[in-house]
């Protein structure tokens, strides 16, 4: 019985950090393009073209 409460605590575990590790997954990949749109236009934009070109 100690054994299966052990298992359990850890499927808990091992469940709760894949899912917060989902969590910031999704969150870093839907946040870091509009981020990179909007540096590139606040910055690149008043540079030059070659900057601009770079990208």
């Amino acid at each position: 019985m100690n054994d299966l409460f052990i298992g359990v605590v850890f499927y808990f575990a091992f469940m709760f950090f894949g899912l917060l590790f989902l969590a910031i997954c999704a969150f870093w990949y839907i946040s870091i393009p509009p981020f990179c749109i909007y540096v590139y236009f606040k910055y690149f934009r008043k540079e030059g073209k070659f900057e601009a070109r770079v990208f």
